[in-house]
């Protein structure tokens, strides 16, 4: 019965969010082409769409789509159809001519619900998180992540990030940072077509992503990220698990 609750919560939601994309206003502002100049907030008006193409642990390529949708330059539905909000409380972005520019330190929460389906299950995945992004200079800038989420109530994951970014010229930027992944089990029987990671009541990811981004226009980019990662399960290490995965974006 819950179950079938949420559907219908989602369902509705996506109706509104098609509502809203099928009305909504052309946006008037526009991106950066410079990586450490854009907002951590997309401008008013303005929708994306993310394609990431990503090189599995199981040896399989995976393709998903994102698509966001900036209601002001503080809020945005970061992950639609899904009922995930992103709102930036702390620095106010700046306008050159028609363009947003970062402000030097900008902090924002995100919070929500996403959930994923198929014949065999129904996965929900309450999550709140905090983002934020520093300007030192005007090459380099720091950017971290935090946040938890739980699934369907039976494990509970938090995460860490943290990340140091290069500007490389004009359309060019270099990142490398250090992330740290945790889940525990709460449920002493979890269906492994939920949670595949069951066969431990605990673990620890640690990762360090290195990523080049290449910003093609104010409206296109492209990214290709590498991950080496050490997985830990029950205190013990259990295999290095390096990920690939590349990323074409579209904003308009």
């Amino acid at each position: 019965m819950q179950s079938n609750a949420i559907k219908y919560v989602l369902l509705l939601f996506g109706i509104i969010i098609f509502e809203m994309f099928s009305r909504c206003a052309v946006a008037t502002s526009k991106i950066p082409i410079r990586e450490i100049d854009r907002p951590i907030n997309m401008p008013a008006g303005i929708k994306q769409v993310d394609i990431d193409l990503r090189w599995n642990y199981s040896g399989r390529w995976e393709l998903s789509p994102y698509l966001a949708y900036a209601v002001t330059d503080k809020i945005t539905f970061i992950s639609l159809p899904f009922p995930i909000i992103q709102y930036q409380f702390y620095g106010s972005n700046s306008y050159i001519g028609d363009t947003v520019k970062t402000s030097n330190i900008a902090i924002g929460l995100i919070a929500g619900i996403k959930g994923s389906s198929s014949i065999q299950n129904y996965e929900i995945r309450p999550q709140l998180g905090i983002i934020g992004k520093k300007i030192l200079n005007k090459n380099f800038w720091l950017s971290f992540d935090a946040g938890s989420e739980t699934v369907n109530s039976d494990v509970l994951l938090g995460y860490a990030a943290s990340s140091i970014g290069y500007q490389l010229l004009k359309r060019n930027s270099i990142i490398v940072g250090l992330n740290v992944e945790a889940f525990k089990t709460i449920s002493n029987s979890i269906d492994s077509i939920v949670w595949s990671e069951n066969t431990g009541k605990s673990g620890l990811f640690i990762g360090a992503p290195i990523q080049w981004k290449l910003n093609l226009t104010n409206w296109m980019s492209f990214k290709l990220n590498f991950e080496p990662e050490i997985k830990y399960e029950n205190s013990k290490i259990v295999g290095l698990q390096p990920s690939t995965n590349c990323l074409l974006g579209f904003n308009w």
